[in-house]
């Protein structure tokens, strides 16, 4: 079994049966995943001076069955070994990847096709770096590079949980699949970020984020998206619905202070807030 992930926190929030990250604050919690980037090698021991045992192309699935410490990458970056096998034209490998070489969360959107993100470096003065892919027979389709939430406590390897979520697309033409990609970090003071990303069959496109963050004890920020398909929808728009909410020391619970929408028009081609495109 794989080791377990070494953050210890103090939470208040806890993920909803059913909805379990792909990526819990360090480390994969299912054994499999895939490879993120096309040629990633399977190492025959847990140093990228060892011998390359393959070469793995970007889509193959893989079964984590151990990790083996911490991988120092070019730049700096640090992540985890992982065991793994991989079955490549019938042929059964196995050996070391570090945990970059892999999808954080991947979500099939039909036969062939896959979404999936990964954070893919860190740079001492702007942080991590991350991407969302498009797969399909082992090609990347597009791409979105951007620079996810912050780490927390600034650790590495990237410790915040990522998820996954397919979400209904009716209502927005010419969108196949709609994913919420999710930041998750269950403790007072870090922010929470879901960010939607549309895919046409050609095109990813980045789209509206809903924030969230609370203070045990004063305060709740809550955001939500409201699809076309959700109750008090609206054709062509993705609504981002804030709360906010203050803790109340008389009746011991948490009072809504304020409460808005954000409009987020769909034109067929980008989303857009006020008229202006992301």
């Amino acid at each position: 079994m794989k080791k377990a992930a070494t953050i210890v926190l103090f939470l208040s929030w806890t993920l909803l049966p059913g909805l379990r990250a792909d990526y819990w604050h360090g480390d994969f919690t299912d054994d499999r995943t895939f490879v993120f980037s096309g040629n990633s090698p399977i190492y025959s021991s847990p140093d990228t001076g060892s011998e390359i045992v393959v070469e793995t192309p970007a889509g193959t699935e893989v079964h984590i069955s151990g990790s083996a410490g911490e991988a120092l990458l070019d730049g700096g970056f640090m992540t985890y070994w992982y065991q793994v096998r991989a079955v490549l034209s019938g042929i059964e490998y196995s050996g070391y990847m570090p945990g970059s070489s892999l999808a954080m969360t991947a979500m099939q959107l039909g036969a062939d096709t896959l979404f999936m993100f990964s954070v893919t470096g860190s740079d001492p003065d702007y942080g991590f770096r991350s991407s969302a892919r498009i797969l399909s027979a082992g090609m990347v389709l597009d791409e979105v590079e951007f620079r996810p939430v912050d780490g927390g406590f600034g650790q590495v390897p990237y410790s915040y949980s990522v998820r996954s979520l397919p979400l209904d697309p009716e209502g927005l033409q010419d969108i196949r699949d709609l994913v919420e990609l999710s930041f998750i970090y269950e403790a007072c003071g870090f922010l929470n970020r879901d960010i939607l990303f549309a895919w046409t069959g050609e095109r990813l496109i980045m789209g509206p984020e809903a924030d969230s963050q609370f203070e045990a004890s004063e305060y709740r920020y809550i955001e939500d998206f409201i699809m076309p398909s959700d109750s008090g929808g609206s054709p062509g728009t993705v609504m981002v619905r804030t709360t906010i909410s203050e803790w109340d020391e008389e009746i011991d619970d948490y009072v809504v202070k304020d409460s808005y929408s954000t409009d987020h028009g769909w034109t067929g081609a980008e989303f857009e807030s006020e008229g202006e495109p992301y």
